[in-house]
């Protein structure tokens, strides 16, 4: 499709680059990249012939704006056809993605489709631009062989691009692509052999191999979240985020216990008597068995103050107070607790490497 002055309606190269019909919502707002494919007939430098020339480049959208690159070809070269925008989405790392794709299309036209480079400085570039030369005959072979080094041989394939035709655009859908590698002889595809393939320093099998594997690892991630949301909706004790803390503030608040060998200073005027007032998601400063101060995760801790109907002075109800995680309230003062919460106690055992026979108030075993 030309891409020409400024009265040409640019509706579908603004779609290709920002498509709001598409349904993947990443790219509903603009991607964060793309990789375009141009083509013009022109001298390449003065006195020199007519040849028919491909540019392979690639656009920021958040550094250069939309349609900039393009518009700045225009300047200088008055009218081009574009045949192709691969469009990555921003959580696609943007830039990097599409400049990375664009690099590896370079190498792979150099190694497989043997297409002639040619070099040449426009009058506001700051250095020299690089064209394939390729002949009329061999410009579907070449469009087609871009479109599967997008799909199959960069590490990160775009999330949506787009063909373009005489007098318009469509949403390019990619071909199953072949078992391996594939070479381009005399505008023909030749599909390597396996041995082939494998002895190639082709990013292909490798982008293949990382990609395959990203995709498995995310998968596993997303049914991982899937059975632990199944798991918190039958038990909400598991639940490990600040959402915890209404669940246990049901549970615990205004639950009485008495120890009175809780602390040393904790001033034998209450007994020992305390009661639950609140339950906060806080990280806590503690110390561990081996005397070592340690900060937990983040996690629910259950506030307790001593019950008493005696007036005191702040600073003595203060030293009777305190927090406790999870498994050590449960573990000390409430056994039926512990035992009906029990998958929320063991995951909250494991997670603060909790030891039923050691009195953290204490630094002892119990």
């Amino acid at each position: 499709m030309e891409y020409r002055d400024k009265k040409f309606n640019i509706a579908h190269f603004e779609e290709a680059v920002k498509p709001v019909k598409t349904k993947i919502k990443s790219l509903q707002n603009g991607g964060g990249g793309y990789v375009y494919i141009i083509h013009k007939k022109f001298p390449p430098r003065d006195n020199s012939k007519v040849l028919n020339l491909f540019k392979v480049g690639y656009t920021d959208i958040e550094k250069d704006g939309q349609l900039s690159r393009l518009n700045s070809f225009r300047t200088t070269l008055i009218s081009f056809k574009v045949h192709r925008i691969y469009l990555f989405s921003k959580n696609q790392t943007g830039r990097g993605a599409a400049h990375d794709a664009e690099q590896q299309l370079h190498k792979a036209l150099d190694r497989d489709f043997n297409a002639k480079s040619v070099r040449m400085m426009h009058s506001d570039d700051r250095k020299a631009t690089e064209w394939w030369k390729v002949e009329p005959k061999d410009v579907r072979a070449f469009l087609d062989f871009c479109d599967y080094v997008m799909q199959e041989e960069v590490n990160v394939p775009p999330a949506y691009a787009t063909k373009f035709l005489r007098t318009d655009a469509k949403v390019l859908k990619f071909e199953k692509p072949p078992d391996n590698r594939v070479r381009y002889v005399n505008g023909k595809a030749v599909e390597l052999s396996p041995s082939e393939s494998r002895k190639t320093n082709s990013p292909h099998v490798r982008g293949k191999k990382k990609r395959d594997r990203e995709v498995a690892e995310r998968a596993e991630r997303a049914n991982k979240v899937s059975r632990e949301q199944k798991d918190i909706e039958k038990h909400p004790e598991l639940e490990t985020t600040k959402k915890s803390v209404a669940f246990w503030k049901e549970v615990l608040v205004g639950e009485r216990f008495q120890d009175k060998l809780m602390y040393d200073d904790d001033p034998a005027y209450f007994d020992g008597k305390k009661i639950i007032t609140d339950v906060v998601y806080k990280r806590q400063k503690m110390t561990d068995e081996k005397g070592k101060t340690v900060y937990s995760s983040y996690q629910p801790f259950v506030v307790y103050e001593p019950e008493t109907i005696t007036k005191r002075h702040t600073y003595q109800i203060d030293d009777a107070s305190g927090f406790m995680n999870i498994p050590e309230v449960l573990h000390l003062y409430f056994p039926k607790l512990k035992k009906k919460y029990k998958k929320g106690y063991d995951m909250w055992q494991q997670k603060n490497q909790y030891n039923e026979k050691y009195d953290y108030g204490k630094g002892t075993k119990r």
